[in-house]
């Protein structure tokens, strides 16, 4: 469990998240900051982000959930679902997956669910199901759900000891980015009454194509 949460841990502040930190950008915002800072890269792309943020209305909570992104995304909407939040964001500068999940406010703070080498996949790989599809498609790989927050795409329960557990969805694909979705794996990420993480463990896959 360890290397698991050293690997998803995002930033080091500890400032609990709230709706405060939300933020809608106006209508052609993100076209418009992509013009004004094109010439720029890393760091000083982020800082020229940023300040579009804060000259389009971006509050001083949403900035400051932006620097704990390194600068790269912001906060779109905040699922409060109790101790922990699901935090849905969106990082402008990706080519692709620019929605992304984050869970947030518990020990550590910020933990990105689509690590995908942090995830306990050799429990995976043994599956039945999971190996049938391998067969198939000898390119079968991991890839990141629905992160956009449409369609609910992480699900949470309460334990008996009053933590909490996050069933995320992930597509198994067969190859790229853009091949076809041949299955739908399940991840929980388990979390303690204290909010302390306790670890991501492997629940399920199952194909969504014909045999």
């Amino acid at each position: 469990m360890g290397a698991v949460l050293v690997l998803l841990q995002l930033g080091c502040g500890a400032a609990r998240v709230t709706p405060d930190a939300q933020w809608q950008p106006p209508p052609h915002f993100i076209r418009n900051m992509h013009e004004r800072c094109r010439d720029l890269s890393f760091p000083a792309l982020g800082k020229c982000f940023v300040r579009q943020m804060q000259r389009a209305g971006a509050s001083p909570a949403a900035v400051a959930f932006a620097h704990r992104l390194n600068n790269e995304g912001y906060l779109q909407h905040l699922q409060v679902t109790g101790k922990i939040g699901v935090a849905y964001v969106v990082y402008p500068f990706r080519a692709n997956e620019n929605d992304a999940c984050l869970l947030v406010n518990g020990k550590p703070p910020l933990i990105n669910v689509d690590r995908l080498n942090a995830l306990p996949q050799s429990s995976m790989k043994r599956d039945a199901v999971y190996r049938k599809l391998l067969r198939q498609y000898p390119k079968l790989s991991l890839w990141p759900g629905d992160r956009s927050g449409i369609d609910s795409p992480i699900k949470v329960e309460k334990t008996k000891d009053g933590g909490q557990r996050f069933l995320v969805r992930y597509w198994e694909q067969d190859g790229c980015h853009a091949c076809a979705r041949v299955g739908v794996t399940i991840f929980t990420f388990a979390f303690g009454s204290s909010g302390r993480f306790l670890g991501a463990k492997y629940v399920k896959t199952r194909r969504i194509v014909a045999p």
